[in-house]
């Protein structure tokens, strides 16, 4: 595997005034629930490595477990908080609760304000997403936040995903966007160019579908973690795509891994990709795919015209969770 050394390049997310890396840190792993357990010294080090290589954007969540305390001990350690862009999110939608949230991770990340504070999981409930935004928007004011985030939920991308997105457009009171994009999954794509068109960042995540298109996984693979989500069907449709994919990337991308996240880095309008890392080598093999160069046109292309419509086959296939399943989460998590 070659690895530059050069620093991660950055651009701007949106008109919020902040450059941020093209490849962001992304730190749900630490969770220990999203790809299973994680050592806490290699979780660190792949952090510490990220800011050694000039590396800014450090994407986090009140519900990933202690990965706002893992963060925060590394910051403490390097003491370059102000270089930092930090965005943290809250599934919370009382405005209590939002409070309580933010402070918890201003103490966990040993700072006084975030950068980008994200709703996580945004209610259905138009009148209850008016009033979040309101919320957000004295916090904003209160400079206890710098920028006003949005996540898209997952792990399935439909239409109504879409529409959710769009709903938040419209507002005008969002600075920065974070949805799901990938190769296999474009469906946002229209999305992207509307929002970064009306200032606001685009921040992608699952950029190589949980670990999929890193080609790592073939058909028989057993999953103890979140990838149990994907029903058999669609789990076809993933790997008869990868062995397809390998034959634009290999050899000359080196990797499929670096293909896919180049074909994201290559969307004019994106911000930056988010992409976990457990250890120093997976932070690595990440980081790599920036130093590459774009994917060559026509081949962009190809894929744009064959992947463009077909999200829907790549989903995890489950019916969505009822809405008072969704806001009972909503009332425990971290309570």
């Amino acid at each position: 595997m070659s690895i530059s050394n050069s620093p991660i390049a950055k651009r701007m997310l949106g008109s919020t005034g902040l450059s941020v890396s093209e490849i962001g840190f992304g730190s749900s792993p630490f969770s220990g629930r999203t790809y299973g357990r994680i050592d806490r010294e290699q979780a660190s080090n792949a952090l510490r490595t990220y800011l050694h290589r000039g590396g800014n954007f450090i994407d986090t969540a009140r519900s990933y477990n202690d990965a706002e305390l893992i963060i925060g001990e590394v910051i403490k350690e390097t003491g370059n908080r102000d270089k930092l862009v930090l965005a943290s999110k809250t599934a919370r939608i009382a405005e209590s609760d939002i409070r309580r949230h933010l402070e918890e991770s201003l103490q966990a990340l040993g700072t006084d304000y975030l950068d980008v504070l994200y709703l996580h999981w945004p209610p259905e409930d138009d009148a209850e997403k008016r009033d979040v935004l309101r919320i957000f928007s004295k916090l904003k004011n209160e400079k206890l936040v710098k920028a006003i985030g949005v996540s898209i939920p997952g792990p399935d991308v439909t239409s109504d995903s879409v529409c959710m997105a769009k709903w938040f457009l419209e507002t005008g009171q969002v600075d920065v966007l974070q949805l799901i994009f990938s190769v296999l999954r474009q469906k946002f794509r229209n999305v992207i160019a509307d929002a970064h068109a009306r200032g606001m960042g685009v921040v992608c995540r699952t950029v190589l579908e949980s670990g999929f298109l890193t080609g790592k996984y073939r058909p028989g693979a057993r999953f103890d973690d979140k990838r149990k989500r994907w029903n058999p069907s669609m789990l076809r449709n993933i790997y008869d795509s990868v062995a397809r994919l390998e034959e634009f990337a290999l050899p000359e991308y080196e990797s499929l891994g670096k293909f896919a996240t180049r074909f994201v880095l290559d969307e004019p309008d994106v911000s930056s990709a988010i992409i976990g890392a457990k250890s120093e080598d997976q932070l690595l093999s990440n980081l790599s795919a920036a130093s590459m160069p774009p994917l060559d046109r026509e081949i962009r292309s190809r894929l744009l015209a064959v992947y463009a419509n077909e999200t829907e086959k790549y989903n995890a296939g489950k019916r969505p969770l009822p809405s008072r399943i969704i806001r009972k989460i909503r009332r425990t998590l971290h309570v």
